[in-house]
């Protein structure tokens, strides 16, 4: 298993104080490699390219890899992101998620859903993004 800590950062400043993160037992550019692997071997997770939302950094000095998900169950879209921890782990954010065909209007996990429904979007996430990559296992 490559999950080693799952933690919400409600209360956390910065770019993204509401983000599930999850901290992934891996190098920074293993996890990347990994996430790329998948999105190339299963194509229903992709973002289409008109949305414009590209994977990667957007910058050479930039701390973040983004990484756009589509969720191929309700069209929904996803945006993490993953950034080095230490050498051998890295944080893996679950940032929000939109409707795939509206521009804008984001909801923040952790912010934007009551109780319920913010518990439900992250399993969901979990089952559908972090199982499918091989880096979660449930609890159950």
């Amino acid at each position: 298993m490559f999950l080693i800590l799952m933690a919400s950062c409600n209360l956390s400043a910065g770019s993204y104080p509401y983000a599930e993160i999850y901290l992934i037992k891996l190098p920074e550019e293993q996890l990347v490699t990994k996430i790329n692997n998948f999105k190339d071997n299963n194509i229903e997770y992709k973002v289409p390219s008109s949305l414009g939302l590209v994977d990667g950094k957007s910058s050479p000095n930039d701390h973040w890899h983004n990484f756009y998900f589509k969720n191929p169950k309700n069209n929904q879209i996803i945006k993490t992101w993953v950034r080095k921890n230490t050498n051998n782990n890295t944080k893996f954010a679950f940032i929000s998620i939109k409707d795939d065909t509206s521009l804008g209007h984001w909801k923040n996990i952790n912010k934007d859903f009551d109780t319920k429904r913010n518990k439900e979007t992250i399993q969901e996430f979990e089952s559908i993004i972090l199982k499918k990559i091989g880096l979660f296992e449930s609890q159950d």
